[in-house]
This record gives structure tokens, C-alpha cells and sequence, in this order.
């Protein structure tokens, strides 16, 4: 199932990849004249890119990986788990008798995640600043790619294992993260 929802959102994001010309008829002219290229990288013109300011974009990607942890660790501070952090990884004490915390913990941090994006992407002035670009892209390319990065640990390892479903929960992140990358305008007028 996962793998299926993985293709179907490269597919679906994929489309419109590559080069378009446009093609121009001067009056008296036999031949059509290009006038420029543009190319699309997952269906946005990298046009857009060109006009961001970078170090912002950059601190919004940044802030999604910040917020996916620190949801980690406040639902562990509330429920009087210890955590304590190896790289990107949060680790807790496994107690079998704790599996609802244990399962939630695991879950707490994309539902954090992406509860941020989806306040950035509601809120009028924040929608269309390169830093919510920047936070959902992230959030989006991190949740596509967690099943294929960690198969056999991870969030969604952790949930199905103390009594959640993984694909379930795949697909409604993936649904709201997608649904955030909708939200934000990726070019510019």
C-alpha cells in the first residue's frame, strides 16, 4: 500500500517535469523563432527559485526538521517519558505496559510537523513567505521519503509495532503534507 501511495505522489508531482519551449511566428517569417526555455523540476517553474531568498528557505527546512523533533520530545516531556537524542534519532525506554505512549510518542512528531504547516500555509501573511516554502517542501520530502529511508525503524516502524497502522498513517500524512504543498503559490506573479 505504501508503496503504491509513494509512486502514485511521485507520479502526480513528477508530471510536468522537463523543458517547454515556446514558439513565436514573426509576421513575414516562415519559421517559428524560439523565445526561451523554461524548465519545471515537479511542476514549478525553477523560474521561482531564481527570485528566493535562499537563507530563508533554508531556515524553513531547517524549522520542519526542528519541529518534527521537538514534538518527539514534548509529548515525552507531558506523558514523563525520558528521551534522549542519537543524530536524528530520539530514543526512549521500551516498556510493553506503556504501548499507547509509546505509539503516540512515535506519531507526535509528524502530526507536529505538519500541524505547523498546515498553520503556516491557513495564516494569509505566512502562506507565500519562501519560509513556509521552504517548511512544507521539507516536511513533504521528509514524509515521501520515510518509509524507503527507514524501513524497519523509524516513526512509522515504531507506531505499527506498538499497535498503530503505518500505512494508514503514512497516507494521512502524506495527505496533509500534500495538501500543504498545494496550498503555497510556487511561482511568482
Amino acid at each position: 500500500m505504501k508503496k503504491v501511495l509513494l509512486f502514485l505522489s511521485l507520479l502526480i508531482f513528477g508530471c510536468g517535469g522537463g523543458q517547454a519551449a515556446a514558439l513565436i511566428m514573426t509576421p513575414g517569417s516562415a519559421h517559428a523563432q524560439p523565445i526561451g526555455w523554461d524548465f519545471y523540476f515537479f511542476g514549478v517553474n525553477t523560474k521561482t527559485f531564481k527570485e528566493a531568498d535562499w537563507k530563508m528557505v533554508a531556515l524553513g527546512a531547517a524549522t520542519s526538521v526542528a519541529v518534527h523533533t521537538a514534538g518527539h520530545y514534548a509529548y515525552a516531556w507531558a506523558n514523563g517519558m525520558s528521551v534522549k537524542q542519537d543524530g536524528f534519532r530520539e530514543i526512549i525506554s521500551f516498556n510493553e505496559n506503556r504501548a499507547r505512549e509509546i505509539r503516540q510518542f512515535a506519531q507526535a512528531g509528524f502530526v507536529a510537523q505538519h500541524f505547523v504547516g498546515l498553520v503556516l500555509t491557513t495564516i494569509p501573511a505566512t502562506r507565500q513567505t519562501d519560509f513556509t516554502r521552504g517548511y512544507v517542501a521539507m516536511a513533504w520530502m521528509e514524509t515521501v521519503t520515510y518509509p524507503l529511508l527507514h524501513p524497519d525503524d523509524g516513526d512509522l516502524y515504531l507506531s505499527h509495532h506498538f499497535g498503530g497502522n503505518r500505512d494508514w498513517e503514512y497516507a494521512a500524512y502524506m495527505a496533509v503534507a500534500t495538501h500543504n504543498v498545494l496550498r503555497v503559490k510556487w511561482y511568482r506573479d
